[in-house]
Order: C-alpha cells, then structure tokens, then sequence
C-alpha cells in the first residue's frame, strides 16, 4: 500500500493520521551524558523544589505558507495571529499548571503536577530594536523563496538550506518554524539543548546551530493542541516519557513510571505497563503521544531538568535574559484586514481577521448590508442576508495615532448558482465555467488538476485528470432545487493504479451540503473494491473502455433553495480522470425502479455506426420511446412495442451521450444511457 501523508485542517484528524508519529527529535548533540556531575545533580534537586521565579522565553513564529496555492493571510498554512497566539497561551498554561483540566489527573499522580514556572510570550522588537510589524511573527512564501514539499517532509534539507538565512538570533529568541506540512511527518520537531549536563543529552560544545529550535505543522497551531508545550519540553532537556527508545526506556525523571512506549488515544486509569503499577503510565503527561484533551501536567523533574537546561545550555541560559518582549519604539498603527470566507452563502458566517501592524489598542468596525452592521471586535464574526457584493471598512487606533482602509467586494454572497451544469472539458478550461475546483487546506499533495487527452468511452478528446493521493472536490455552485423532484448528478471516470499494487485506501464519492459547505451528506459511495477501472498501469491513459459513469440520486435534496454538491475522494491511483459531470433536474426518472418484466437496451453501447435497440415486457401494447441528451432535452420520440428494432430518430446523431426513456404507462420508465461514439 503507498504510504501517503494527509494534514487536514482539522486537529483531531491530524492526530488520527500520525498516531505514534506526533513528534520527533533528533538525536542528541555530542557524547550522551548517563550522570550528571555534582554541580548539575545539586541543580536538579534545588529547582525541583524551589520556587525561583518565572522564566520567561521571547518568541519569534516564522510562519511558512503558500507552499502549493498562494495563500492570503488566514488562508491554508497562512494562519492568522490569533491561532498563534491561542496555541502560546495554550503552552504557558501547560507550562506554569494553569490549564483547568489538572482536575482530570488520576489521583496518585495529582500531588506530581507541577508549575514549571517557564512562560513563551511574543518578541515584541526585532534584532534590530525596532517595534515589529506583527509582534512575534515572521511570514514567508514558500513559492517565493524556491521552498519544495520535499524541503518539509525530509525536513534535514530544510535545517540545512533555509534555517540559516532565516533564524534569528538564538540567544534572544526562541525559533518556532510553523510549516505547512507535518515536519518528516511528524505533527512537531523539538531539538535537545546542547552541552546542558543532563543525562540523556549530548555535551558537543557546538556553539552555533542555526537548526536549533521548534518546528510544528501549522495545522497544530490552535489553542486546544498541546503539542508547542510538549515540544518545548524537548527544547529544555525532556525526553519522551518513554526515554529515547521503547522497551521501557527511562527519561531520567524519577517521578514518571517507567513506560513501555507512547500511548495514543486516552487509555484507562490505570494502563500498566513495565511491571510499573498499581498505578502504571502516567499517559496524562505532556510528553506522552495521548491525544490533547487527556494530556494534563508536567511533573517537578521534568520542571527541574527545563530549569537547569535553562542554567546551563547554550543558546537557553542567554534566553531568560533577553528583552525583546518589552515594547519597542511606538508607532502609529497601519490598518489592515482579512476575511474568510468570501464567497458565501446567505446567512453563512464570514469571520474577519484583522492583520493591523503595530499593535493598535482599539478596532472600529463597518459592514454595511451585514450583521452587526458595526463591530469593536478585534475579529468579528458577520453575516449577511442578501445575495450581492460588500464593502467593508476598519478603523485601528492606538496612542500615536489611528489609520483607516476600506476594502470593497471583500465579501460576496450567492444568489443561485448555475442550474443545470454540465461540463465535458473540451474547450480545455480549468475550472470549468459551470463547477469549482477545491482545495482542502493542510493536505498533500496540492492539487494537480490537469486537462487529460482521453475522453469518456471515446467521445471527444478531453476530460479532468488528477494525480492524487488525496481528491481534491470538484464542487457545484449554489444550485437551487425548489422546483426540481428528482435532481441527479452523473459523471464517467476512469482509474487506475500506478507502479504500486494492492492500495486498500482508494474510494470515490459524491457528497451534497446544505449549509454552504459547512458540512457535507454523503450519497453515494464506490468503496475500493469496485473504484478501479483498469489494471496498474504507469502513466494511466484510459482507453475508451476503461470507464465507468456514475449517477447519484440526490432526491433528499429536492425542493431545497441551496445545495452544494461534490465529487471527492481518497486514492493512491496513478491519475484519475473525470468527464461529463452533469447536475440537472432528472426528467428521465433515471433512479425510478422499473417493473421487473419491462426491459431496455441498446446493442452494441457505445455505437459507432448502427444500434438496434431490444424492447420487452411491454405486450401487446405500445409505449413511448424518447430520445434525450444530457441536460434532458427531448430530441425525438416514437411508438415502440416488445421485440428488436433499429435506433433511427430521422437525424444524424455527433458523438455524444444521451438517455433513451420507455414510458408504458402502467410502470415506472425505463431508462438506458446510450453513448454515441461518431455520427449516425
């Protein structure tokens, strides 16, 4: 099976994808320490239980993005100062015990939780002494600087080729790269302090490192992941819970059971391990891989091993000293601003993010034809009711003064959309006039959607491929089936596996929304089992019987004003190809079950040249025979009855597909595509 990597914007599904792959940590720097000399030994005991006073670390967040699409601030791995900001508190109250889940600690460990009195805050001042445009924050393009997929997830390459011209100053600032994709597929990336005395860690001497410092996939970056915490505890001496290797390892901490490995998921108190009850893992540790919501503490060790890498280890100890946290020379405030979405629904939320420089200390907001109408709001959240194009304005003020921008058509609200859509590819344009193309945040790869030089069973010579191992949606515009009972959606596809056999992750499927896309009801689903139309090949072109068309009823969806509906899926296939999608109002009753005695066909299907269509069950009688094309125009009709009869509409049919509809009028239709390969 081809191991494929997938980030999803979401925390929980990021979790699920790298279960026991949420952090790494290259190997320490020099000659492992196994003991500490008596300066370190006596450190370790004097901070376990002294209260010294709180340490604090200055941050700088060089924030990577726009790696495959560009990305707009608060769009994809571009993400807005607050997650930033989130995901920092979010550290500082795992750091100093201020986290208000402590209560959920099993009991014997609960006396073990400790404050490690070490707090992160934002660099307010450059290494120049300058006042920061976004305090804290650097942001890059990746497409900018030449920066690859590759440089990330062999993330070597990019300590090696990047760090350099990008790191600032390592002993006044901690260096948080936020990347776009899971750093050597890991959720995070903590390096060890160097040459702190700690057992279990290198003393190389290396003053200058310019790798050093965290890394963290930005999908991490929110304020309910726990992992910039964990990470920074790599940062100041801690190992894994379960030591360098599994086996039950140690991670020199005395107060933390011996574990056998990482735990994932929230196991039940208690989950013994290494002969190490009654009370076994401490899988409430940050340092642990369980997932956020059961991780709770740090234990006085573990406090005690951050303080004395904060004493003793280069490029740590210069930290605690370091001023670029207090404010640098005021300036007046530059307003400026993001939204997302901006192209929405009715009613559809649309959250605006300000992106001011030099930290203004007031926000005035305007939003004419939304609601609120105004906002004091940092980053309000809006609404609007009518379909149109909006304007909006934001005024930032601060005690050097203020500034004011005014954006129009920064938000966009639907009407209804194009409704029937057809789209065949052959005018060669992306995306089609009549459907959208999509892509999923925090996923790779990034889409590779392409004009293929195949066509559906043959007829014409184009259709939309895509390398993949993840689909990105191909999605309708707004539709609006108030007056439609049966709405359908059908399209051919063709697919199949590349130089790797075996996948049991490829599936096809078609999903509806009713929400503007918020959420989405699957329909119709082709599960790995039938999803491939040809065997492996390298370099997939289907010929014109490799394909497949599906129809999916979306019935449940009739009579509803606004419906999104998309094709979507997960592969590991070499290209998949996609042609003559079609969302229309199904006069043809193509889901209407037939009687069982009345059949239809067309022989041969696909024709080139002649067909003959075969009739039966209708008996004596006479049915009616119409003849459709895809948006379901009727092109011509006859008089059937039961038995074998040549296809002539009186008129030369070009290559295309159509539907041919039996009516009897004592049964439901029935209904035969017929794919038309050259003129008649």
């Amino acid at each position: 099976m081809r191991t494929f990597l997938i980030l999803a914007g979401m925390l929980c599904l990021l979790q699920s994808a790298f279960a026991q792959n949420r952090c790494g940590t290259p190997p320490p720097a020099g000659s492992i320490v196994t003991l500490p000399d008596a300066r370190v030994a006596q450190q370790l005991q004097q901070f376990r239980s002294e209260r010294g006073g709180v340490k604090t670390l200055p941050v700088i967040f060089h924030v990577f993005h726009s790696l495959g699409n560009t990305e707009g601030y608060a769009a994809g791995a571009n993400i807005p100062h607050q997650r930033l900001v989130d995901a920092l508190n979010k550290a500082n109250a795992c750091l100093r015990k201020q986290n208000a889940d402590t209560s959920l600690i099993p009991a014997p460990f609960q006396t073990l939780a400790a404050d490690c009195e070490v707090e992160l805050c934002l660099a307010q001042t450059d290494e120049s002494g300058n006042a920061m445009y976004e305090a804290g924050v650097m942001r890059y393009n990746c497409q900018s600087y030449g920066i690859t997929p590759n440089d990330f997830m062999q993330i070597n390459q990019f300590w090696q080729n990047y760090t350099p011209q990008f790191v600032w100053d390592q002993t006044r600032y901690l260096n948080v790269w936020v990347t776009p994709l899971a750093p050597g597929g890991y959720g995070g990336y903590g390096f060890y302090p160097d040459s702190s005395g700690l057992p279990g860690l290198g003393n190389s001497g290396t003053s200058y490192r310019p790798e050093d410092g965290i890394y963290i996939a930005a999908a991490y970056m929110n304020g309910n992941s726990r992992t910039l915490a964990h990470e920074v505890g790599h940062f100041l001496g801690l190992l894994h819970i379960w030591g360098h290797n599994t086996g039950c390892d140690t991670d020199y901490c005395n107060d933390t059971p011996t574990h056998a490995g990482p735990n994932s998921g929230c196991p039940s108190f208690p989950h013994v391990t290494c002969s190490n009850g009654p009370n076994g893992d401490m899988f409430t540790n940050y340092m642990d891989y369980s997932i956020d919501n059961c991780q709770h503490q740090f234990t006085y060790d573990q406090k005690a091993r951050m303080q004395a890498a904060l004493a003793n280890s280069p490029r740590r100890r210069e930290l605690v000293t370091s001023n670029a946290c207090a404010p640098g020379p005021p300036q007046a405030p530059v307003a400026a601003f993001a939204n997302a979405p901006s192209l929405v629904c009715p009613g559809q939320p649309v959250q605006f993010y300000e992106n001011s420089g030099y930290q203004p200390a007031s926000w005035s907001w305007s939003f004419p034809g939304g609601t609120p109408s105004t906002s004091t709001q940092m980053n309000p959240l809006v609404t609007y009711a009518a379909p149109g194009t909006y304007a909006a304005t934001l005024t930032v003020s601060n005690s050097q003064g203020s500034h004011t921008v005014t954006v129009p058509n920064v938000v966009t609200v639907l009407g209804t959309g194009v409704y029937p859509a057809f789209a065949d590819f052959e005018n060669g344009q992306l995306p089609p006039s009549d459907f959208q193309l999509i892509t999923i945040p925090f996923t790779w790869p990034q889409p590779t959607w392409a004009i293929g030089n195949a066509s559906a069973y043959g007829v014409g010579q184009k259709s939309l491929r895509m390398y993949s191992w993840y689909l990105h949606p191909v999605r309708s515009y707004f539709a609006d089936f108030t007056n439609t009972n049966m709405p359908v959606l059908s399209f051919d596809y063709a697919a199949a596996e590349g130089s790797v056999t075996g996948s049991s992750a490829d599936s096809l499927w078609v999903e509806a929304s009713t929400d503007c896309g918020m959420t989405f009801t699957r329909v119709l689903m082709i599960p790995d089992s039938l999803v491939r139309t040809a065997p492996p090949t390298p370099n997939f072109v289907p010929s014109a019987s490799q394909w497949k068309t599906v129809t999916a009823d979306l019935s449940a969806f009739a009579g509803m004003p606004g419906v999104y509906v998309q094709i979507s899926g997960s592969f590991a296939t070499d290209w998949i190809y996609i042609d003559n999608i079609n969302l229309y109002p199904d006069p043809l009753s193509v889901n209407a079950p037939a009687a069982q005695n009345v059949s239809l066909a067309v022989l041969p299907n696909p024709s080139s040249g002649s067909a003959s269509l075969s009739v039966s069950g209708i008996g004596n009688k006479t049915a009616a025979l119409t003849l459709h094309d895809l948006s379901g125009r009727v092109l011509g009709s006859v008089r059937v009855r039961d038995g074998q009869l040549p296809l002539d509409f009186g008129t030369a049919l070009p290559p295309g597909i159509y539907f041919l509809r039996l009516d009897s009028g004592d049964a439901a239709p029935a209904v035969v595509k017929w794919i038309v390969t050259d003129a008649r």
